[in-house]
């Protein structure tokens, strides 16, 4: 069974970089000290980033949402709008989660899924201009969604050839305690096909439950050294591909899931775990970024 431990998502105050800022930074954010890693054999480079600690939730993005109306930014709010049905996967009984995931207070403090990279632009760009009037710092306007090798920095929490974001390739830690929300899938279900492995088709209706029917609360299990939850498992993550491999269709900006999801098996959440992002789903949330550099 998986233990979850929660915990209140606050910046670090170990990073001495961070200590140097001359006002407190908000809630629910981690400074990421630049640096560079390598992992799957590539070196990735990153600015210092002050990034969400934890995914967005349900409570905040209705916050968000509530705002757009009170501003009568209608043609917003309406791109902005979770498609709660996208819940009802084909061959599933979840329409209590189209009801009420988004909506019911027992999940304020989940992720919110069913978003649109429309729609989590502009909470970034709604997030920055409030935290900018808040602590009175322009640099907030800038707040974005991560580019791909920001993230995976992040994840790796500068540390190099890692696996998952909590510094093991194991998923269970000494206690045999499951690292992260993941879809777990016993050895029997699994089959080999000649030289491949792969999962027999009753699994996914058949699989071992655990405290997480789907996702968990945003701040759930362990923080990587960066103090960030989540970041392998629970809800893959809305990243931007890095500026200079950005490939254009349609005159549009390629976006990412990466890091897995609660439907994912333990392979699947491993950082470098990426898929192209096409449309809203259950699967798929988003942490905002912005880019931060230490004024003397």
């Amino acid at each position: 069974m998986k233990h979850i431990f929660f915990f209140i998502a606050i910046v670090s105050s170990i990073n001495f970089s961070f200590a140097k800022s001359p006002y407190k930074a908000p809630e629910g954010f981690s400074f990421i000290p630049s640096g560079s890693m390598t992992n799957n054999e590539i070196t990735f480079s990153c600015m210092s980033l002050l990034m969400a600690s934890h995914e967005v939730t349900n409570k905040e993005y209705r916050n968000f949402l509530a705002d757009l109306k009170l501003q009568n930014r209608n043609e917003d709010y309406l791109a902005a709008l979770p498609d709660t049905a996208k819940w009802n996967l084909p061959g599933s009984s979840m329409q209590s989660f189209a009801d009420y995931y988004f909506s019911h207070p027992a999940y304020d403090d989940y992720p919110v899924v069913n978003i649109t990279s429309e729609g989590a632009l502009l909470y970034c760009q709604w997030l920055g201009e409030k935290l900018a009037v808040k602590y009175a710092d322009e640099r907030f306007k800038q707040m974005r969604l991560p580019l791909e090798s920001e993230w995976i920095y992040a994840a790796t929490a500068g540390h190099n050839r890692v696996v998952y974001s909590w510094g093991s390739s194991r998923l269970k830690n000494e206690k045999g305690d499951y690292m992260a929300n993941f879809k777990v899938v016993g050895d029997e279900f699994i089959r080999t096909n000649g030289n491949e492995l792969e999962v027999v088709g009753d699994a996914y209706t058949s699989y071992y439950f655990d405290n997480n029917f789907v996702t968990a609360p945003s701040s759930s299990y362990y923080p990587n050294s960066f103090e960030l939850y989540n970041m392998c498992g629970n809800v893959s993550e809305l990243v931007v591909k890095k500026s200079e491999e950005i490939e254009i269709q349609d005159s549009k900006t390629i976006f990412l899931a990466i890091g897995g999801s609660w439907n994912s098996t333990g392979y699947d959440i491993r950082i470098n775990s990426v898929v192209e992002f096409l449309e809203a789903n259950p699967f798929t949330g988003f942490r905002p970024v912005v880019t931060w550099k230490i004024e003397s």
